[in-house]
């Protein structure tokens, strides 16, 4: 039997990271951040084989999630 499981690539950010997340000054700089941590973990994603990633808070909040291609 065939299955087209999805494989997801989990990310949770560190303490700081998620900080800058949610960061409440400048919103220009908290967007930047944001994109960043996205194309990191969407290149770390790819290169290791998953199709999708997931990005989780220090809280446990899912905060972010896309394809890896």
């Amino acid at each position: 039997m065939k299955t087209n499981m999805h494989k997801k690539q989990i990310q949770v950010l560190s303490r700081i990271e998620t900080r800058h997340w949610h960061s409440p000054f400048s919103k220009i700089l908290r967007e930047a951040r944001q994109l960043n941590i996205i194309h990191r973990c969407r290149q770390a994603a790819q290169s290791n084989g998953y199709s999708e990633f997931v990005i989780y808070d220090a809280y446990e909040t899912l905060v972010a999630s896309g394809l890896a291609e």
